[in-house]
């Protein structure tokens, strides 16, 4: 790793000694899954994930993040949430916009780009950050999900 990116691990990591555990490990991790997502070369739709939607989710959150790993279900549900139903398919169904073919076109590359998205930082969060990535599904599923069927 060179010297930039350990100084910028370092400066991010000071600034989270004062959390409690386990938000303190996910903080830290998701730290790690940052600079692992510049060094992959990530599209922009990943480092928002990772930059923004993550450490809102935890924010919000706080001490009732969940590290533990969910059942694939529950995986699928916040995947759902977040590639297909909080986009553009919220326009269409609070009925601002119609659904007509140019929209249709729209909504399937704003699916498919945060699903790219979605896989790719879940590769190298389980492989650089397995407790924030599960911490991130199951705030992600809290937040958006807990009403949905799970079997």
């Amino acid at each position: 790793m060179s010297s930039g990116k350990a100084e910028f691990k370092r400066k991010r990591k000071a600034g989270l000694k004062d959390l409690p555990q386990p938000q303190r490990r996910i903080a830290e991790q998701l730290v790690d899954l940052a600079v692992a997502a510049v060094e992959a070369g990530v599209t922009p739709a990943v480092r928002a994930l990772v930059d923004q939607d993550m450490p809102t989710a935890f924010a919000f959150l706080g001490e009732h993040l969940d590290p533990t790993r969910p059942t694939p279900r529950v995986e699928a549900n916040a995947m759902t949430a977040y590639c297909f139903r909080n986009g553009p398919l919220e326009d269409i169904h609070a009925g601002v916009t119609p659904l007509d073919q140019r929209r249709m076109k729209a909504l399937m590359i704003d699916s498919s780009r945060k699903a790219d998205a979605w896989l790719r930082i879940r590769d190298l969060a389980l492989e650089h950050a397995p407790d924030a990535w599960w911490a991130w599904v199951n705030a992600y599923n809290y937040c958006y999900c807990k009403r949905w069927a799970v079997k």
